[in-house]
């Protein structure tokens, strides 16, 4: 029976506003050169490089719009797929599990920004734009961080799976 389920899409409306500008701009460029024939620029581009700097825009806008954490918390595990990086929910069963708590962190300061990332120091972290995450420490010494909106929905089936036994902290 799954506890809590979470699915995070990547919301910062201001990569989509800039990214969609600049497609703006190479598509304009697209359309005066190759459809108008008139250069765009002082240094025009080929056509070739117009069409794959806008297909290439076009297909980053696309990932992003396709980028999706989800996660998964029962009574045996916890898993999490960062989509599209990520085709497969990785599973870690509670048995692995040293620690686990909410914690609060700055993804920009602490992580270098947000994703699927591995941090010297710090483990893997799997976070879209937020301040809350799921910090698990494994038996087997590795940190993972996982990133919620809902940090106290978890920290409150955290809290139950603990008082059940299912989750022993170790310290």
């Amino acid at each position: 029976m799954i506890q809590f389920e979470e699915n995070q899409r990547f919301k910062e409306l201001t990569i989509y506003i800039l990214s969609g500008l600049l497609q703006s701009l190479f598509l304009w460029g697209f359309i005066q050169q190759v459809i108008f024939n008139k250069p765009w620029g002082t240094r025009p581009a080929g056509d070739l490089a117009l069409i794959i700097i806008n297909i290439g825009m076009f297909l980053l806008i696309i990932l992003f719009f396709s980028f999706n954490l989800k996660t998964l918390i029962t009574e045996q595990y916890i898993s999490f797929r960062f989509f599209p990086l990520q085709t497969r929910m990785k599973i870690i069963y509670w048995e692995e599990v040293k620690n686990v708590s909410v914690i609060k962190y700055d993804g920009m300061k602490e992580y270098w920004g947000f994703g699927l990332k591995y941090m010297p120091g710090k483990g893997w972290c799997y976070t879209m734009p937020g301040h809350y995450g799921i910090k698990l420490t494994l038996t087997s010494g590795k940190t993972i961080l996982i990133g919620t909106h809902m940090a106290e929905e978890v920290t409150q089936i955290i809290n139950v799976l603990k008082k059940r036994g299912t989750i022993n902290v170790i310290d």
